[in-house]
């Protein structure tokens, strides 16, 4: 193979560097075409965010959702984090997980689980709401009726979004509640009250007085419970009260209407 001669070797720099030339400009073009598209997606108004949708609420409102969301009607939809979004979303304490997902070009859909009362504390002038996790949701002067209220206890003092179950008292009632939240009983059961001897009694709100004793054996107690319920409606006969500190079997006592 014969040596490239100067004007071979000149005439292949100069067609390197023209190909060199041509591949820059073509990268300089597409990049501003890139950068150019994305400055339209982010700006158009056909990706303006025109509805949210909130579901799986039950107490929030979906104003409520929205407004804490931050996410603004007719704002681009692509401009708008929806992971920042959920993050200022879950700082009420009543949301227990959100999910945000883009369900077209237009609309953002706001899945919420909520956490739901379990139990109402009253305590230095203020009713402290709960779930059943122990999480306080909210302090308020304002009574909410359909929850167990939890009397004659000590009084303690907590701030929205911490545990009641971490204090003395809640510590103590913990399993009670976690049981009558998993049995369905929230909205059966008007106060949960305890007695000079110390000892715990659920009031329904339909007359029904169930005397627990100590707040020993807590899940037996309440299965115990849910089988004498089961039997007695079975047998068409309503109970006036529910004795388990009266010896080692339950004792039950008819409402007889008398």
């Amino acid at each position: 193979m014969e040596p490239m001669s100067k004007k071979d070797i000149r005439r292949n720099r100069i067609r390197r560097q023209r190909q060199r030339r041509r591949s820059l400009m073509r990268f300089f073009v597409i990049s501003v075409i890139v950068f150019a598209f994305i400055l339209f997606i982010f700006n158009t108004k056909l990706f303006g965010l025109k509805h949210i949708k909130v579901v799986g609420n039950k107490n929030l409102s979906a104003d409520n959702i929205i407004k804490a969301s931050e996410l603004e009607i007719g704002e681009n939809i692509l401009k708008q984090s929806l992971t920042e979004a959920k993050a200022k979303i879950k700082t009420n304490p009543y949301v227990d997980d959100v999910h945000l997902s883009r369900s077209s070009k237009d609309t953002v859909t706001i899945e919420v689980k909520e956490r739901l009362i379990a139990a109402e504390f009253f305590s230095d002038s203020k009713y402290i709401y709960i779930d059943d996790k122990g999480t306080v949701l909210e302090n308020s002067t304002s009574y909410k009726e359909g929850y167990p209220l939890i009397k004659n206890f000590d009084k303690t003092h907590l701030e929205q979004g911490e545990n009641f179950y971490n204090t003395e008292v809640g510590a103590s009632l913990e399993e009670l509640i976690t049981e009558i939240s998993a049995n369905n009983l929230v909205k059966d059961i008007k106060t949960i009250e305890k007695n000079a001897d110390l000892e715990v009694s659920m009031n329904y709100r339909s007359g029904l007085v169930v005397q627990l004793g100590e707040l020993k054996d807590i899940r037996y107690k309440m299965k115990v419970l849910n089988e004498i319920m089961t039997k007695l409606k079975d047998k068409g006969q309503v109970p006036k009260m529910i004795m388990f500190n009266k010896g080692k079997a339950p004792v039950v006592v008819l409402d007889t209407g008398e």
